[in-house]
This record gives structure tokens, C-alpha cells and sequence, in this order.
């Protein structure tokens, strides 16, 4: 299954999933490694957790996780930004600052 949207809000669960679990250092770590050239992001999810409403970065596209992974790639001609609204920098586990609206894509 391949789900497109042009639209940024469409990644607003996992934003507010990742302060929901309190993986905001994490997730920003997970997501920094993904930025592939100036304006492509990959990540991957564990779809087993993912069902169960958790989030749980994978490594890897397969082995990692039993089912496989959910397959990110977002587009954006503002990567760094996108990675600030969905896990922002932070401090004692309190993010510094929160992008306030999600960045066009």
C-alpha cells in the first residue's frame, strides 16, 4: 500500500505521538539521520508498534521489524524545518521552541 498527501498535516499523529511517548530527543536523532540530499526525508516505523498506536523508529526498511516497515519519505524544500515542527530541539526533555503551523511541502 503507498498513501501520498500534499498535505503537512497529514503528519500530525506521529508529531503528536512522539510528545505523547516523551521521544522528542529520539525521534530528532532518527529523523536528522534520514535527510537524504537538501529536500528528502526517510524514516521507518515499526509496523507491528505503529498498530498498536506506538511509535518505534526502525533502522532499517526490512529485518528489523517481523511485518516490515512503514516507509516514510517526505518532500519539502525546507527539510530542516519540517524536522523542527514534527520534533523540535530540546532541553531537560521540554522542547526549546514549537514551529507553529506545518511547513509547505
Amino acid at each position: 500500500i503507498i498513501a501520498e498527501s500534499q498535505n503537512p498535516k497529514s503528519l500530525r499523529k506521529l508529531r503528536t505521538g512522539l510528545r505523547r511517548q516523551r521521544i522528542l530527543d529520539a525521534a530528532r536523532n532518527y529523523l536528522k539521520r534520514g535527510v537524504r540530499g537538501q529536500e528528502m526525508l526517510e524514516f521507518y516505523l515499526n509496523k507491528q508498534a505503529a498498530y498498536m498506536n506506538i511509535i518505534s523508529f526502525c533502522s532499517v526498511e526490512e529485518g528489523e521489524s517481523p511485518l516490515g516497515s512503514i516507509v516514510f519519505r517526505i518532500y519539502s524544500s525546507n527539510i530542516e524545518k519540517v524536522i523542527d515542527w514534527i520534533a523540535p530541539p530540546t532541553k531537560g526533555g521540554k522542547p526549546l521552541y514549537e514551529v507553529k503551523s506545518p511547513p509547505d511541502p
